[in-house]
């Protein structure tokens, strides 16, 4: 299956979030330092990067922006996973370069839905 980065603040939800994944049969890298994991997903290139909005010292649609003019990561698909669920939100995800965009709690089966379509979909060129 494919290998996700998830980069949230939150540990409890990272653990819970790799449970799901593991569950699905992916393998994944928690990181819940934004610029180690800005690191990590430059020098690894996952096959799909999942963060959420509202962290320390850079936001999610910011880490997207950097991600996004970076070459080796230009073309991973990322996933927001937010609690915030207002149409500014999903517009400021979509403009900053996400592929998707989820709100929490999250149950299995839609994050396992929108995983799947993500990685189907393959490499998005920019």
């Amino acid at each position: 299956m494919a290998h996700i980065l998830v980069i949230d603040d939150d540990q409890s939800l990272l653990d819970m979030i790799q449970l799901m994944l593991r569950r699905a049969g992916h393998t994944s890298t928690l990181m819940n330092n934004v610029r180690d994991g800005i690191q990590h997903a430059i020098a690894e290139q996952p096959d799909l990067i999942i963060m959420d909005v509202l962290m320390p010292e850079l936001n999610g649609y910011q880490v997207c922006r950097i991600l996004r003019k970076e070459a080796r990561t230009a073309d991973i698909p990322i996933m927001i996973l937010t609690a915030l669920n207002e149409r500014e939100q999903r517009e400021n995800a979509q403009d900053s370069g996400a592929d998707a965009f989820v709100s929490k709690p999250v149950t299995m089966e839609i994050l396992g839905e929108e995983i799947s379509a993500l990685l189907e979909s393959g490499p998005i060129k920019r």
